[in-house]
């Protein structure tokens, strides 16, 4: 309100509107969930030729899991994408191996890697008048390191999928004191638990696509400048770390394929003779974004 030097109640009957027109899907904490002592792995996946219900079983099966922490269908080298929350590699491995035990006959080819820190970046590309500064916040900063007790795990689980919900909402909800609560998350946002708050926005019905660009780099040299360059580019939205498959990759919210080939074009060159290869795909369809298990 103050921003927009409107009434906040002014504020607040836009941002229903926008809910009941589907334009902003929920609100959600951003958690550095490693911090807890969680490690990330991620599953890109190649579906045989399949029929589009058992298409949709796999699709199913791994969004409605509690591990699952985002999950995305895919148009290009691969069909489906997902990351997982997990304490160890053993825990990644009985969630693996009980997945194949359904599917495996299902998944023409399967890529994983570990999943090792995420720089998200504010929608720029939407006032990119207004965007002064480039903020991140950075999940897998520190690993294991946050101390915190059942209650605060009881509040992190409540507002990383509900992050609009008052104080005294939550309070109620858990059967707590609206002052424990305030203290819980004063406490989370001080160990750099919950990073943010974010809205989950619908921009595919704004016109936007999501755009996956992937490096192959000869050497580390240009990491730093590529780093600095997409900071001040508008319609990347994220950076990925990861232990396999590329060594540099940022998606991004573009309106036209063109602009795309633009922005990759501007990355390529940053990225100058460390280029080895590179290629992109689309994430049609989101399922969603669950920062905490």
């Amino acid at each position: 309100g103050k921003k927009l030097r409107v009434n906040k109640n002014v504020v607040g009957y836009r941002i229903n509107k926008l809910l009941e027109n589907a334009f902003i899907d929920r609100f959600y904490a951003v958690v550095d969930a490693p911090r807890l002592g969680y490690q990330s792995f991620r599953a890109y996946l190649k579906f045989s030729t399949l029929d589009e219900k058992k298409r949709q079983e796999i699709i199913d099966y791994v969004t409605k899991s509690k591990a699952v922490w985002w999950s995305g269908n895919i148009d290009g080298q691969f069909d489906f994408g997902f990351l997982v929350w997990v304490r160890d590699i053993y825990e990644f491995r009985d969630y693996w191996l009980k997945f194949l035990s359904r599917f495996q006959d299902r998944i023409e080819n399967a890529l994983l890697s570990i999943y090792t820190g995420l720089y998200t970046y504010p929608n720029a590309f939407l006032l990119p008048q207004e965007e002064k500064e480039r903020p991140f916040q950075v999940v897998g900063n520190a690993f294991g390191h946050a101390k915190i007790s059942e209650l605060d795990r009881r509040v992190l689980t409540r507002i990383a999928l509900h992050a609009r919900d008052s104080v005294i909402a939550v309070a109620k909800e858990l059967g707590l004191s609206p002052v424990s609560v305030r203290h819980s998350l004063k406490k989370l946002e001080k160990l750099g638990v919950i990073q943010a708050y974010r809205a989950q926005l619908n921009l595919s019905k704004m016109g936007y696509t999501m755009y996956k660009l992937n490096l192959h780099l000869k050497n580390r040299s240009k990491v730093g400048s590529l780093l600095e360059f997409v900071k001040s580019c508008p319609s990347v939205v994220y950076n990925n770390e990861a232990i396999g498959f590329a060594d540099f990759e940022v998606e991004m919210f573009v309106r036209t394929y063109d602009q795309f080939k633009a922005v990759r074009s501007a990355i390529l060159a940053v990225a100058g003779d460390t280029l080895v290869a590179y290629n992109h795909f689309i994430y049609y369809k989101v399922h969603g974004v669950q920062y905490y298990p």
